[in-house]
């Protein structure tokens, strides 16, 4: 069973710079104006559970418009390094490190190493590079399936603890892990801002048919539609790509009918609920949760967030700027004792010795039904 994490530090990623909340639940919403760096978060808890894996740095980058190759001038000069942008202020300065992760339970750690020009003569044989701190980093950690380009160049951002090591421009080097460290890589589900594909959706369905958690994907649909009895994906006939679409049952027809028909909330309530299957035993993020979820239907997704989590032994993590989803969330929060619930607003502090740093507030369960009842604003 995973053990939750209990606290969160970042340092030097993005905006946050020094961020710590001291406290976590085990499902937790994070507030706060925008750019306050709520998505950050959670980014940043992507890069910690899949332990920085290059395609995932990647992904991110190319999300953010930003470069994950080298980027070079004339002569070969160094311009933009890969990933320079996941580093507070968008610049590399020495010693600088990215650090994300829980005191106690390992903290992760990603820091520039530089850039190694290796002699032609030695491109092919690693373990006798003359830069001593290269050669022992190399020589450690990596194990080389092919030689590095004819440029020479490896730049390389590397993972302490031993739980990462990744070389960033892939077509200069490649690298496998060792068996131990991908079994550590924490189980992780994120539902994005848009709604998923089918195709996706119809691959995290296959996983559960015929187990007991289909009617609990059934239940979560019908909090949306009652009369929905069933869900299945189906060859889409006006297509010859293969193409699956899902179809439910309604109570009182005879023919199903699509379930893109019944709108878009349908549709994120049913990406929820696979992803909340596909997280047992580690982490479910979702970012804007209120998306697509009239505020009248919130209260009861979120009973269902916080029973699976508890069934399933999952960590939850939301960010929102709804106040009626922050309402539904410290009514189904005080009525679940059983479950920790806390909400964090991100903001800039006051203090002058803070010099504007983005800082977490907590609001626990008891203190955010008080600043409801008294209609106080918590975004």
């Amino acid at each position: 069973m995973t053990k939750h994490l209990d606290s969160l530090q970042i340092k030097n990623f993005r905006m946050l710079e020094d961020f710590t909340v001291e406290r976590l639940g085990q499902v937790n919403l994070i507030v706060g104006k925008n750019n306050s760096g709520k998505s950050t978060v959670l980014e940043a808890l992507r890069i910690y559970a899949g332990r920085a894996d290059y395609n995932l740095l990647e992904e991110l980058a190319k999300f953010h418009g930003e470069p994950c190759q080298v980027v070079r001038k004339e002569y070969n000069k160094l311009t933009i390094l890969p990933f320079q942008s996941f580093f507070s202020g968008r610049e590399l300065v020495h010693n600088k490190k990215i650090e994300i992760g829980c005191q106690g339970k390992g903290v992760l750690e990603i820091a520039y190493k530089g850039e190694f020009f290796y002699p032609d003569e030695l491109k092919n044989n690693f373990p006798n590079v003359g830069a001593a701190e290269a050669q022992s980093f190399l020589c450690d950690y990596l194990q080389v399936t092919r030689s590095i380009d004819n440029s020479g160049a490896a730049t390389i951002i590397f993972m302490s603890n031993e739980w990462a090591i990744n070389v960033l421009d892939q077509n200069v080097l490649q690298h496998s892990w060792p068996k131990s460290r991908i079994e550590s890589i924490l189980n992780l589900n994120f539902v994005p801002t848009q709604l998923a594909q089918l195709l996706e959706l119809a691959t995290r369905w296959d996983l559960i048919v015929f187990t007991d958690f289909e009617s609990i994907i059934t239940q979560a649909l019908q909090i949306i539609e009652p009369k929905i009895q069933g869900l299945a994906f189906v060859q889409d006939a006006s297509k010859n790509t293969g193409e699956r679409t899902a179809i439910v049952r309604l109570k009182g027809q005879s023919q199903p009918v699509p379930l893109k028909s019944l709108g878009d909330g349908m549709q994120r309530i049913l990406q929820i609920a696979l992803n909340i299957y596909s997280a047992k035993d580690g982490l479910l993020l979702i970012d804007e949760f209120e998306n697509g979820l009239h505020y009248s239907v919130q209260e009861k997704v979120w009973g269902l967030i916080f029973e699976m989590a508890q069934r399933l032994n999952i960590q939850v993590f939301a960010t929102t700027h709804s106040r009626d989803c922050i309402e539904a969330f410290s009514k189904v929060a005080n009525d679940r004792a059983d479950v920790e619930g806390l909400l964090f607003r991100m903001g800039r502090s006051a203090k002058a010795s803070d010099e504007g740093k983005i800082i977490a507030t907590i609001f626990d369960e008891a203190r955010l039904d008080r600043m409801t009842q008294s209609d106080m604003e918590i975004r």
